[in-house]
């Protein structure tokens, strides 16, 4: 027979032991910020912020229970709810504070998205390959400017290039190198594979004119729209030429049309006022001719009825001009 007084002591030691048999059966529970597992009383925290959350969740547990802070020598059931309300308030203080930080990191994320979304500058998110993976709305802003730029760069009938000026050691423009160009752009010079080569590389007696107006845009920054000839391509081009990018890239974009039927209709009709001028001169000398030897012969004629009339005849020939070329009867 036991003795009564041993018996607590013993149901406590058979609780326990099948507590540990049932700990023994069930794989470990997942810690977390190295808690111990809730039900290994004697396992404590080994962090300093585990240790600390300890200490809080067992004194905010005496506050809501004070059955709490009996004091217990047996691992029985109360110290196994104990442990496990402990964890939970341990879990609570856990998700409260997760939940303070995701509060923070959100008002961060929109703090940064503001100043993402609407700084006046593009910002562009690359991949790898240069794709482009986000942009803020400057950004996009831009992307969708370009592409309407880039419609209107291909779809254009006119040329349209880009150049870089090349100047020599004494700063005179001597060449520019083509950066760029739009699809028109060889069917208005006859040009074919133009981009990144130089003028002279592609003809090597280009008049000299060019140069020195591109150069002196370049420089200058002064856009000017004129029209010139261009004789080693045979054409005749209306040109809007200004400065683009830094000063110090001297770039020019041209933006050009091929008028050389225009100006071949114009040349022609120059050349046609020119020949009627020249008639018009003739007939006008030919007509003071005419009528000086008209007036000559009505004065021929008037002599002659004058003497006429000194011998006592009637007049030879009229001299109304009506009837000049009637004689008198």
């Amino acid at each position: 027979m036991c003795n009564s007084a041993n018996r607590p002591a013993m149901v406590g030691a058979r609780r326990s032991d099948e507590a540990k048999v049932a700990a023994n059966e069930r794989p470990p529970p997942r810690s977390r910020r190295g808690l111990a597992d809730p039900v290994m009383k004697d396992a404590k925290p080994t962090s300093p912020d585990a240790r600390v959350l300890r200490q809080q969740a067992e004194r905010k547990l005496r506050e809501q229970s004070p059955l709490a802070e009996q004091p217990s020598s047996e691992i029985d059931a109360r110290a196994l709810v104990h442990e496990l309300q402990v964890h939970q308030i341990e879990l609570e203080m856990q998700n409260e504070e997760l939940r303070r930080a995701g509060a923070r990191a959100q008002e961060a994320l929109d703090k940064y998205t503001d100043l993402f979304d609407f700084a006046p500058l593009g910002y562009f998110q690359l991949t790898q390959d240069g794709a482009v993976r986000e942009a803020n709305l400057a950004g996009a802003a831009l992307r969708e400017s370009e592409a309407r730029y880039r419609t209107l760069f291909n779809t254009i009938d006119a040329g349209f290039c880009i150049i870089e000026m090349i100047f020599d050691a004494q700063g005179k423009p001597v060449d520019y190198r083509i950066l760029e160009v739009n699809a028109a752009f060889e069917k208005q010079t006859g040009l074919q594979d133009a981009q990144g080569k130089s003028m002279r590389e592609l003809v090597p007696a280009h008049e000299a004119h060019w140069f020195e107006i591109y150069g002196k845009i370049a420089l200058t920054g002064e856009a000017k729209h004129f029209v010139n000839e261009a004789r080693q391509l045979n054409r005749w081009y209306d040109v809007y030429a200004y400065r683009v990018g830094a000063p110090e890239s001297r770039q020019v974009a041209i933006l050009f049309n091929d008028i050389s039927k225009h100006k071949g209709a114009e040349l022609e009709i120059q050349r046609r006022v020119e020949e009627l001028r020249a008639a018009n001169e003739e007939l006008v000398r030919f007509n003071r001719v005419t009528v000086g030897r008209e007036l000559r012969i009505i004065e021929l004629k008037q002599q002659v009825n004058d003497l006429r009339a000194q011998l006592g005849q009637p007049p030879r020939y009229a001299t109304d001009f009506d009837e000049q070329a009637r004689p008198a009867q």
